[in-house]
């Protein structure tokens, strides 16, 4: 090594620059190798002050099965909801039959999963029908699915409604 390199290295050695990041890597492995307790109690704190200002959270967790089966309820009934409008607007773009088909069939798995059988055996017989047809679906075709779907929509709407 020249004199001018040794220059080099005794400058970034002694340099503020590697202080920062010797300190820098010294934070990033302490998190990394405490990172579940750091969580841990990071989880337990409900209140922060920190800059003059207080931070406050809810400690509340979705923990008991009834919240969660509640939310996944929810999810459900929203994706059904989803899919019905999905598969209303498939049919008025005129798209091909297979998104129809794709559109009914994701919509009874939703309202199996929220015991709306009576919807889901609607469905299905829907797709059977449609199927079963060895022809493209004429205008007409297209409107009484439209009209049958926009019932069973209302129907559904209503009948979460009343049960709260």
């Amino acid at each position: 090594m020249s004199s001018q390199d040794l220059e080099i290295l005794r400058v970034f050695l002694n340099s503020p620059v590697l202080a920062k990041l010797v300190w820098a890597l010294l934070i990033i492995t302490i998190l990394v190798i405490f990172k579940n307790e750091i969580s841990e109690l990071v989880k337990g704190i409900a209140e922060m002050e920190w800059l003059g200002g207080k931070l406050k959270w809810s400690k509340q967790r979705l923990t008991s099965p009834t919240d969660k089966e509640k939310m996944s309820r929810q999810a459900h009934i929203y994706w059904l909801g989803h899919d019905i409008m999905y598969t209303m607007d498939v049919i008025i773009r005129e798209l091909g039959t297979a998104h129809i088909i794709h559109g009914f069939r994701v919509s009874i798995i939703h309202a199996r999963a929220v015991q709306l059988d009576e919807y889901g055996d609607q469905l299905e017989r829907l797709l059977s029908n449609l199927q079963a047809q060895s022809t493209a679906l004429t205008r007409e075709d297209r409107i009484k699915l439209l009209e049958t779907l926009d019932d069973m929509r209302t129907q559904i709407g209503k009948q979460l409604n009343a049960a709260g």
